[in-house]
């Protein structure tokens, strides 16, 4: 069984790169998890993690993906009371699920995940992570766009400042593992550039067969949005083209000047990297 996280800042793409995934007959995924996000503490009290995990917490983030996705198979939690049972468990879960569906790869997509690799890696020690990273200047812009929309869900992204320095924390973690083994990279850029040559080179770095033919991303888009989750909606699926149409839309030309001059930029020897 291949176990894959895609991980990245939030509103960099990873949606669409978990529908190419999730179009192909191999794989078995499902709507965003944040399970290695919900079963931590906060602050603090998140050191008594690594002692014993929060019941309550850990009955929450299973009935999250219970909630939000038809499993096939029944999953008790009871069990999990440490960092290293939690895992175990929720690879028990996705392999369960994948078997059950006769696929042979599942494949989890939280963006914010990217901040747990060492975790996931150290008790998932076979996961695979896909890296997907997108011009600065966009993803702030649609961070900001997210928060003036939806501002109970992100909020505090009405601060640009807040959507510049998750962009840069979020590209400086990604980096870490820039030449690591067991760790792909996608350009959102060149994916919409060339959707068919990044796709082929994506599955064929996880190990999957090229399709013949382009899969259709809509259906899948509906099975793996949760029905909160409009931000999501714009495209549903299709590869579209955005490049800098919020950044001019929302930032007058002193704001434009400040997000570009302070969001970080892919280092050169990315480039050898990218799918």
């Amino acid at each position: 069984m291949r176990k894959i996280f895609i991980v990245g800042c939030p509103r960099s793409g990873t949606t669409l790169v978990q529908e190419m995934l999730a179009a192909h007959g191999d794989v078995y995924t499902l709507r965003e998890t944040h399970y290695f996000r919900k079963i931590r503490r906060r602050g603090r009290l998140r050191l008594l993690d690594y002692l014993f995990l929060s019941p309550r917490r850990v009955r929450a983030a299973y009935a999250f993906i219970a909630d939000a996705n038809d499993l096939l198979v029944g999953h008790d939690p009871s069990a999990v009371h440490t960092l290293r049972a939690a895992a175990r468990f929720f690879d028990r879960l996705m392999t369960a699920e994948a078997q059950a569906r006769g696929r042979s790869v599942w494949v989890e997509k939280t963006p914010l995940h990217l901040f747990d690799i060492r975790l996931i890696r150290r008790l998932i020690p076979a996961a695979r992570f896909v890296h997907v990273i997108r011009d600065g200047r966009d993803v702030v812009a649609s961070l900001v766009d997210a928060a003036l929309r939806y501002p109970q869900t992100w909020g505090k992204f009405r601060d640009v400042e807040a959507a510049i320095e998750l962009y840069n924390r979020s590209l400086a973690e990604s980096l870490k593992y820039l030449t690591a083994p067991g760790h792909h990279f996608v350009s959102y850029e060149r994916l919409l550039e060339s959707p068919e040559a990044v796709g082929r080179r994506l599955y064929t770095a996880l190990g999957l067969t090229v399709p013949s033919t382009q899969p259709a991303l809509d259906a899948v888009h509906r099975r793996l949005v949760r029905p909160d989750e409009g931000w999501k909606e714009a495209h549903r699926g299709a590869v579209v083209d955005t490049r800098r149409v919020k950044f001019r839309r929302l930032f007058d030309a002193a704001q434009q000047r400040l997000v570009a001059g302070r969001v970080l930029s892919p280092p050169p020897e990315l480039e050898e990297r990218w799918l």
